[in-house]
């Protein structure tokens, strides 16, 4: 009711009216308490802070991915995240949109029967809370990406940027090292370790390539110049230090992202869009044809097929001895021996999801993936829609290569597979940002 103030009492001190707080306060409710005075500022307020509490703590868990030392600096941000995510649920109104959405539902159900799996497996309950509680962590990721996008306007794009920024970071630093200090630890002395958390040329590889993605996503669709010559810039560093990892799948994966995002872009017609990707395609072809006739060829191949096939068989193998249907649990060890060499995971996330969660859980994966896409082709058309199709993209080819768990405390996973999970349902859900619910 407009006019209504907070002192219209009666001397009884019943409530003559309630006041309007605006579009903000009527979003941010608790039904228990909006009949009750001030409720619905009350509980405005602390909806707004932990919204905003969810944001930031989203916003360091990835910068400090990139940039902390070790896991227990990055680990503490997503600790915040899954307190506000979970502060946040009696605000139905905040959370609804969200938690309802399809990709979410297919996401909570693979991970919670993931982290139930330790009970079929060793029968242990200690281990199956752990997991349960990796699980609230990552789904409050997953789920808060798109909470905190709408209700900060500039969240998703400020998140893409301090991505972006750290990664550049430590790429940049990393490359120093590589040169100047010869930070190479372990036997492969001629790819580059990335810093601090990625100290693995695979990792380091999964790890910049997403970043590079939303890099040169910014470098096309931006119209200022300084803004693209910033963003190629960066792109340029990462696309180094990808070369100097030596890590040969994700340029499968980065050529699956070009076809998909070639497909998907509505800026294009029909098409100009087959075209692209005929051309795509044919480009790609004689490209691989000409190093087959070059020295380059045999450089690429010098590590073979680094032993893939055998672990895979390995893996295979350790399956037919487990329950095919619910699997070996995720505390089970898929370490592999072959050739004197000890491989201590199946290096697939398909694999890996299939020895663990048995037929059962490779299913639930495979659902969400199928969602996923359905989501992101279905969703109307944004500036986020291409860049999470071709990061899905990215995921669904390289992560058959390599890979473990899909469920884990913050690592490259998070980034590579879930960021693309989460983007999905921000592009596919109406988008009530700060400026729509702060309208007097």
């Amino acid at each position: 009711m407009t006019g209504c103030t907070v002192n219209d009492f009666d001397r009884s001190g019943s409530v003559k009216c309630l006041p309007d707080y605006g579009p903000k306060a009527r979003y941010y409710r608790i039904t228990a308490f909006s009949s009750l005075p001030w409720g619905p500022v009350i509980t405005s307020r602390i909806a707004q802070f932990l919204t905003s509490l969810l944001a930031i703590s989203l916003c360091l868990s990835i910068g400090s991915y990139y940039l902390a030392e070790d896991g227990q600096v990055n680990y503490f941000p997503t600790y915040l995240a899954a307190i506000a995510f979970l502060g946040l649920w009696p605000f139905a109104s905040t959370m609804r949109p969200v938690v309802t959405h399809p990709v979410l539902i297919v996401s909570a159900i693979l991970l919670f029967y993931l982290a139930l799996s330790p009970l079929w497996g060793q029968q242990d309950i200690a281990i199956a809370l752990k997991f349960i509680g990796y699980a609230l962590l990552l789904l409050a990721f997953v789920a808060g990406i798109p909470i905190a996008h709408a209700r900060h306007a500039r969240f998703l794009d400020g998140f893409i940027t301090v991505m972006i920024a750290a990664s550049v970071v430590c790429a940049a630093v990393s490359i120093h090292f590589f040169y100047n200090l010869e930070f190479n630890p372990g036997d492969d002395r001629e790819r580059l370790h990335g810093l601090g958390r990625m100290g693995n040329p695979v990792v380091s590889a999964l790890s910049f390539s997403v970043p590079l993605i939303f890099a040169l996503h910014r470098t096309v669709i931006r119209t200022r110049v300084p803004e693209r010559g910033l963003w190629a810039l960066a792109a340029i560093i990462l696309v180094y230090a990808l070369i100097l990892t030596g890590t040969r799948s994700i340029w499968i994966g980065l050529f699956a992202a070009a076809l998909a995002g070639t497909m998907i872009n509505h800026r294009l017609s029909i098409r100009i869009r087959l075209v692209l990707a005929a051309t795509l395609l044919v480009t790609t072809g004689l490209a691989f044809l000409l190093t087959l006739g070059s020295g380059l060829f045999e450089e690429l191949m010098r590590r073979s097929t680094s032993y893939r096939p055998e672990i895979w068989s390995g893996i295979l193998a350790a399956f037919a001895g487990v329950n095919p249907l619910l699997g070996a649990g995720l505390d089970a060890s898929s370490e592999v021996r072959d050739s004197g060499y000890l491989f201590e995971h199946p290096h697939s996330i398909y694999l890996a999801t299939l020895f663990y969660g048995g037929y059962i859980g490779l299913l639930m994966l495979i659902t969400l993936i199928i969602t996923t896409a359905r989501t992101l082709i279905r969703a109307p058309f944004s500036d986020w829609r291409a860049p999470a199709t071709m990061t899905l993209a990215f995921a669904v080819t390289t992560l058959a290569l390599d890979g473990n768990r899909v469920l884990e405390k913050m690592d490259y996973v998070w980034v590579v597979f879930w960021l693309p999970v989460a983007f999905a349902v921000c592009v596919s859900t109406r988008n009530v940002n700060a400026a729509e619910v702060s309208q007097e």
